[in-house]
């Protein structure tokens, strides 16, 4: 049986993304495990305002924020970990 909260790519969430972070995409490659830093997006999760659009836009009921707030947090790691190299 299929996970009801697996992204289906729809794109609702990211429609009305003031950050235009293209959010299915990175929805997905969390979901998956991969790699994200070459996805191409005018938006990065590093420049979500948390307004919390994409979460109630989904039909799939995935907390696209909460993602988003996580691949920011390791973003910020990152960089402050190449930052004291």
């Amino acid at each position: 049986m299929a996970d009801k909260n697996l992204c289906v790519n729809c794109g609702k969430c990211a429609a009305g993304c003031p950050a235009r972070i293209e959010v299915p995409k990175y929805i997905q490659a969390y979901q998956m495990g991969l790699y994200y830093d070459n996805i191409i997006s005018d938006g990065k999760p590093i420049d979500c305002i948390e307004c919390g659009y994409c979460s109630l836009r989904c039909p799939q009921k995935i907390n696209a924020l909460a993602v988003i707030r996580e691949l920011a947090m390791r973003d910020c790691v990152k960089n402050s970990m190449e930052a004291a190299l």
